[in-house]
C-alpha cells in the first residue's frame, strides 16, 4: 500500500514502490484483480462493444502499476490517484503526474487504432494530456475526463442520465461509454453520425435529479463522524462528507468541517 512508503521525494518513493510491486507473487489478473460496481460495468462494456461487431482491448490506467492490459497479472495492491485517500501517491497534480511519468507502460495501448477511455476527473487531472500527446491519432474519446481534455475528445459526465442508465454516479462515465457504442451500431465510433445518435438519446434520457437530504443536529452529525472514523481512522473529511450525503443525510460543508475538526482533535 502506498500509505507504507518511506521518503519524501517522488523518485525514492517510486523507486521503492516498483521494487515492492516487483517483490510480490502476482495473484490474478487485473480484469480479476478489480472489484465494484464501476469495474462490473467495465465488464459491460467490453460485452457490449463486442455484441456491437468491435473487437476491444481492454487497458488500466493504473496508479500503482501504470498503462496495462487487463490480462496483466500483478499482486494485490492500493494506490490512487484520487485526492484525500490514504492510499493517494501524491498531495498535489503535478507530484501525481511525476508519479506516473515513473510507471511502466504498455506502449500498444497508444496506438493509433480508435479508442475509448473512460477516466474520472481526477485521473483526467493527472494522465489525460499525457495519453493524448503520446498517440499519433486523434481518433479517441474520452468519458468523464475533466478540463484537460480538449471539448473535440471530451464526452463529460452527465448526472442527469443516470435515472436512465441506473447505477450510481461513480459509474456513469463507463454507462454512457456502454450507451455510446451500442448507439453507434458498429458505425465508426467517432463519426458524427455515431455523436448525434447519443446525443438525441440523451436529450430524451435525461431526469434532473432532485435532493431531499434529512438535515442533523450537531451532536446527530458527531456521532455519525465517529462511526465513520471507527471504521477508517484516517478517512479525509472530504469522502466523510461525501458518504454522509450519500445517504440521503445534510450538513452544510464549512459546518461538517468545524464538526469533523473538533472528532479528530478529541480523539
Amino acid at each position: 500500500m502506498v500509505r507504507n512508503l518511506l521518503g519524501a521525494d517522488a523518485e525514492t518513493r517510486s523507486t521503492r514502490w516498483l521494487a515492492a510491486i516487483e517483490a510480490e507473487r502476482p495473484v490474478a489478473t487485473l480484469n480479476d484483480l478489480y472489484r465494484g460496481e464501476t469495474w462490473s460495468q467495465v465488464n459491460v462494456l467490453v460485452q457490449t462493444a463486442r455484441a456491437a461487431g468491435y473487437d476491444p482491448t481492454l487497458y488500466v490506467a493504473s496508479a500503482g502499476l501504470g498503462l496495462r492490459k487487463a490480462t496483466f497479472k500483478a499482486p494485490a495492491y492500493a494506490a490512487t490517484f484520487s485526492p484525500g485517500h490514504a492510499d493517494s501517491v501524491a498531495s498535489t497534480t503535478p507530484a501525481a503526474k511525476d508519479w506516473w511519468a515513473r510507471l511502466p507502460h504498455e506502449v500498444t495501448a497508444l496506438h493509433d487504432t480508435p479508442a475509448v477511455w473512460v477516466l474520472s476527473r481526477s485521473y483526467a487531472q493527472v494522465i489525460g494530456q499525457d495519453l493524448l500527446a503520446r498517440r499519433a491519432t486523434d481518433r479517441v474519446l474520452v468519458f468523464g475526463g475533466s478540463e484537460q481534455i480538449p471539448d473535440q475528445f471530451r464526452v463529460p459526465a452527465q448526472r442527469s442520465l443516470r435515472h436512465t442508465l441506473g447505477g450510481t454516479v461513480t459509474s456513469i462515465n463507463v454507462r454512457m461509454a456502454a450507451k455510446w457504442i451500442e448507439l453507434a451500431k458498429g458505425d465508426e465510433i467517432h463519426s458524427l453520425a455515431a455523436r448525434e445518435r447519443f446525443h438525441l438519446w440523451a436529450k430524451e434520457a435525461t431526469v434532473e435529479e432532485r435532493f431531499d437530504r434529512r438535515p442533523l443536529t450537531d451532536e446527530q452529525v458527531i456521532d455519525l463522524i465517529r462511526q465513520m472514523l471507527a471504521q477508517d481512522a484516517r478517512m479525509p473529511k472530504s469522502r466523510a462528507l461525501r458518504q454522509l450525503r450519500s445517504a440521503g443525510l445534510a450538513c452544510e460543508q464549512k459546518r461538517f468541517a468545524g464538526l469533523y475538526a473538533r472528532v479528530v482533535a478529541k480523539r
